[in-house]
């Protein structure tokens, strides 16, 4: 499959739903225990938020390193992936 066949599918995923909160994870990743109930107590108490990302690791049976997030700047996301 190419790269923009797989981004014009996850476009239309986050278009589709009628929810409150979608969430996107990758075949080959995991959330932490509890992410869901913290990701959900933090969207209760904050509703102006739209988006939410936090840190991440890379994994492979256990963890690598730390994924390099960054505070939201829509010119560093030009440049490079700081959200996981």
């Amino acid at each position: 499959m190419s790269a923009s066949y797989i981004a014009d599918v996850i476009n239309k995923g986050l278009l589709a739903p009628k929810e409150e909160i979608v969430a996107w994870l990758n075949s080959d990743d995991v959330y932490y225990p509890g992410t869901s109930k913290t990701v959900t107590e933090f969207l209760d108490a904050h509703p102006d938020v739209d988006v939410l990302y936090g840190k991440a690791h890379h994994i492979d049976d256990c963890v690598l390193e730390a994924y390099p997030t960054e505070p939201l700047s829509w010119e560093r996301l030009i440049e490079t992936c700081i959200i996981s």
